[in-house]
């Protein structure tokens, strides 16, 4: 079963059909961000949703995710920092109506 379909199956559980497929698509990432990246998507299910839409990400999983990525204390302000700029554009492109 391809990506596609899967998509459909997951989202026909909960009664909601994907218009269009969703694109297959190949980002590059420059390996000073990686690790950044690979820890936002681990937070995925993070998320702190309001009355409004969504509003940012549960930071309390953040020191265990930081743990199992192994994060050298040293390193761990400035992948937050990524972090937060990742969360940012999230939110807002979640939050789009």
């Amino acid at each position: 079963m391809g990506d596609a379909e899967q998509q459909q199956d997951a989202l026909a559980a909960f009664g909601l059909k994907l218009d269009t497929p969703a694109p297959d698509i190949n980002i590059e990432v420059w390996p000073d961000n990686w690790q950044t990246l690979t820890i936002f998507a681990d937070m995925a299910s993070q998320w702190n949703v309001g009355m409004s839409g969504v509003i940012g990400l549960r930071y309390e999983a953040l020191p265990l995710v930081l743990k199992l990525h192994q994060v050298k204390q040293k390193h761990q302000q400035e992948v937050f920092n990524g972090l937060r700029v990742m969360e940012r554009a999230a939110v807002q492109e979640i939050n789009k109506h």
